[in-house]
């Protein structure tokens, strides 16, 4: 039976996504002239860092399943699942992007050790990750 890897909200992805659309807007205030524009950038800039902070802060958990038999993934996001066939993998040594293509809904995760509940289970989900990866290009 495949193991279910359950992917908490990352607090540190969401607090660095507010620290830079702040420094961001500051940088705006301090170099553009002031007039109605900027101001309208910077207030805009902080908006969407606010908003992606809310989301990312309220993000509920997610678990990801591989699925060999069928060369797919499995993801259950707030009590629904999806099935994946298609999928790209973008390793790095210290995260992985993870880009689930189907029809209509497609899906990226950024993932990192601190989104596991554990560091066993990063590196299980990396070594599971490889051996789909290497049974795709066979």
């Amino acid at each position: 039976m495949a193991q279910i890897y359950l992917i908490r909200a990352s607090r540190l992805e969401a607090w660095l996504i507010a620290f830079t659309a702040a420094a961001g807007g500051l940088i705006l205030l301090a170099y553009l002239d002031l007039d109605l524009y900027a101001l309208c950038a910077v207030l805009l800039l902080w908006l969407l860092g606010g908003h992606y902070f809310h989301r990312l802060a309220q993000a509920s958990d997610l678990r990801l399943q591989f699925l060999p038999a069928r060369a797919g993934m499995a993801l259950e996001a707030c009590g629904q699942t999806h099935f994946y066939n298609k999928y790209k993998v973008y390793p790095a040594r210290w995260f992985a992007i993870l880009k689930l293509i189907d029809t209509g809904n497609n899906r990226t995760l950024f993932l990192n050790s601190a989104r596991f509940e554990s560091d066993s289970a990063w590196r299980g989900f990396r070594r599971e990750l490889t051996v789909m990866e290497n049974a795709r290009a066979d």
